[in-house]
């Protein structure tokens, strides 16, 4: 049988269609395919079929391994015409389901497919290019959307359960379920109109289904957003998308999403008692995968305002998203951008699809046109720590959208109008770039790292031997270090300084955080410290204490008082108040089952904020005494500034050349609403390029 030739397509508004005739069978498979060329105006009805080209399944699935250790590289034929073209395994499966007349609710005997491995000549990168520009109207005109996820495995059965189960509460009772009743979820889901109950093990399909590549792959923003309907196909299972739809919405409004982590639940003795299949899984340490719900928020929004969103928007938003060729990570989200809205608005042709340009300079005009476009800096915050970079040769200022944007960006959190450091300072967009490659912006020189703190342990997972990792003692160490660099702006304290720039003075969505967090905060590293002594002592310790506390304080517990033996007068949070809650804590531990499963209830909030800002941040100090977090690959002698035109300060670092390395943004406490520059005149600023 002679290979497959794609003819050529007439127009920049033709596309390929597909026809599977089920029940006619030939030598290569139980289905025949024939292709035909249509415009889209005068296409005949069709559905989109959308999948991922590799293996569908989790890799903590039974079937990832023994289904697809040999099949996952190969291609199967198929006959189109009476010419032999190649599929990927995975594509050969959904054919197959496709042409099963069992499954009438989405297959027929005879039907039209648009399929992009078969549509599209991949070998040909001008006409790839023509047909991404226009797939945004293949998918805006298909009747309808054919979600293959993949075949069935062992989690299918346990995760469609509550997919079903959480898409039978209704969604205005979404908001009326808070994050912790999770802990008491039994009761509130039969409250609230759930059919069954929910076990652990139920949850932990979920998080294996959200975390199969489909949900990862940047084009399915696309495919899914602008479906008129959706059905989705996990081998023999098939249901509407809105039953998907039902679930993130209520895992996002209830804030249940933030629990659904393995190495947490890996806690709970119910699940640890009937761990069976879930065994891998809960090894893995994995979460609800985010590229799943944030998709579910695009196409929900677009739903809900009937606008797109902006590029950057959705550049934010599908970061965590993969794919095969990371120039996809850009084109993919052309179709669903907002072309009233910016970058487009100013530069409508400086972004299209060209397979032609290499990775590195997409991306470089990418970040060129959104800085020249919005005439800020704020896109700076959007650079990744420099030790997740995967493309080569890119500009230090310039994102690399093939990875996800860690540290996440402060604005992710606040509005970005939250911060204004550089005051009314402004970036000179005209000349801004003279030379390739080359950023020129100008700013203040505020201050020079002198000392970090690496290795950010959560007090949840903190295991209360001061020997086994000491990321809390030096913190404790480099905040009792500090000077008064504060005094002159407020009478805030080293510890009120300390808890502010670990969750850089934001809570719950608020900026600035209420003065009610220093009181949890306080509460945390008490009962965290009390933890320590109960583990480390005999129970002799609760009746020892009362005569002579300081015996048993192991060097984190010294550390944290240290900080608090340097409080002001008259604070709440002083070297007495401690030891005195210290001993009630423990008394409490020790008797009370309650008061320990509170616990985590009631710090879970704060503990979120701490992860976002230090999970992937450096706690650093500056030589005038500034405290402030940034990237974990910052270094002693790296340079604070201030650039003009950016909502945050800039970790930056000088090159022998004189030029510099972008590292990234930072929240310095303090400074972060023009304080440092409430002197400085735009023409006292001093001009950097970042290369």
């Amino acid at each position: 049988m002679p290979a497959y030739k794609y003819s050529a397509l007439s127009s920049s508004q033709s596309f390929r269609l597909i026809e599977i005739q089920s029940g006619i069978k030939n030598r290569w498979s139980d289905f025949n395919l024939s292709l035909r060329i249509t415009n889209l105006d005068v296409a005949p009805q069709y559905d989109a079929l959308s999948y991922t080209w590799g293996n569908p399944y989790t890799p903590y699935s039974s079937k990832y391994k023994s289904e697809w250790s040999t099949d996952a590289a190969r291609r199967y034929p198929i006959s189109i015409d009476g010419d032999l073209l190649e599929v990927t395994a995975n594509l050969m499966d959904a054919l197959r389901a496709l042409s099963d007349d069992d499954q009438n609710r989405v297959a027929r005997k005879s039907r039209c497919l648009w399929i992009d491995a078969i549509y599209i000549n991949q070998d040909n990168p001008v006409e790839r290019a023509a047909q991404v520009s226009i797939m945004s109207s293949i998918f805006k005109t298909a009747q309808s959307v054919i979600i293959w996820l993949g075949g069935e495995d062992e989690f299918v059965d346990d995760a469609l359960e509550t997919v079903t189960t959480l898409s039978t509460i209704p969604q205005h009772h979404h908001s009326q379920i808070k994050r912790n009743d999770w802990y008491i979820q039994d009761v509130v889901l039969r409250k609230f109109g759930a059919r069954k109950e929910i076990g652990f093990c139920m949850w932990l399909g979920l998080i294996a289904l959200l975390n199969r590549p489909w949900f990862e792959r940047i084009w399915v923003a696309q495919e899914v957003i602008l479906a008129r309907s959706a059905m989705v196909m996990c081998g023999r299972k098939v249901f509407p998308w809105s039953m998907l739809s039902d679930t993130f919405s209520f895992l996002t409004t209830t804030a249940w999403v933030e629990h659904l982590r393995t190495d947490r639940m890996r806690a709970t003795a119910t699940i640890m008692r009937s761990v069976g299949l879930y065994h891998k899984l809960l090894d893995a340490q994995i979460t609800v995968g985010m590229p799943a719900i944030y998709l579910e928020l695009s196409r929900a929004n677009l739903t809900k305002t009937g606008h797109k969103a902006s590029l950057q928007c959705l550049i934010d938003v599908h970061r965590t998203c993969k794919a095969s060729d990371p120039r996809d990570m850009i084109f993919a989200l052309l179709g669903i951008a907002w072309k009233e809205r910016q970058p487009f608005s100013t530069h409508p042709r400086a972004i299209v699809p060209d397979y032609e340009v290499s990775v590195c300079n997409v991306y470089t005009n990418v970040a060129k046109t959104m800085l020249q476009s919005y005439k800020d800096l704020r896109f700076l915050s959007h650079v990744q720590d420099a030790s997740h970079t995967a493309i080569s040769n890119l500009p230090s200022w310039v994102p690399d959208y093939s990875v996800q944007a860690l540290p996440t960006p402060l604005s992710s959190r606040v509005s970005s109008s939250s911060w204004r450091a550089s005051g009314y300072l402004s970036w000179n967009h005209e000349i801004g770039f003279q030379e390739p490659g080359l950023l020129n912006v100008s700013g203040l020189h505020l201050d020079t790292i002198t000392e970090t703190v690496t290795g950010w342990l959560s007090t949840y997972d903190y295991n209360y031997t001061a020997e086994t990792d000491p990321y809390w003692i030096n913190v404790f160490k480099l905040t009792r270090g500090l000077n008064n660099i504060y005094s002159g702006q407020s009478s805030q304290s080293r510890f009120e300084d300390l808890w502010r720039t670990l969750i850089a003075n934001i809570y719950q969505n608020q900026y600035p955080a209420s003065d009610s967090c220093g009181k949890i905060f306080f509460e945390l590293i008490t009962r965290a410290i009390a933890r320590i002594l109960i583990i480390e002592e005999t129970q002799q310790v609760q009746s020892s204490l009362g005569t002579d506390i300081e015996k048993h304080w192991r060097t984190m517990a010294r550390a944290w008082a240290g900080v608090l033996e340097l409080e002001p007068d008259g604070s709440p949070f002083s070297y007495k108040e401690f030891t005195d809650r210290l001993q009630a804590v423990i008394e409490l531990e020790n008797t009370s089952q309650q008061f320990r499963t509170n616990h985590s209830n009631f710090f879970s909030s704060i503990e979120r904020e701490m992860t976002l800002t230090g999970g992937a941040r450096c706690l650093f100090r500056t030589a005038k005494g500034y405290l402030g977090t940034g990237a974990q690959s910052l270094q002693l002698k790296d340079e604070v500034w201030v650039l003009g035109g950016a909502d945050t300060p800039m970790i930056l670092r000088k090159w022998p050349n004189g030029m510099y390395k972008l590292v990234g943004e930072a929240y310095v406490h303090g400074v972060m609403n023009g304080e440092a520059v409430q002197s400085i005149s735009q023409k006292q600023l001093q001009r950097v390029i970042l290369q």
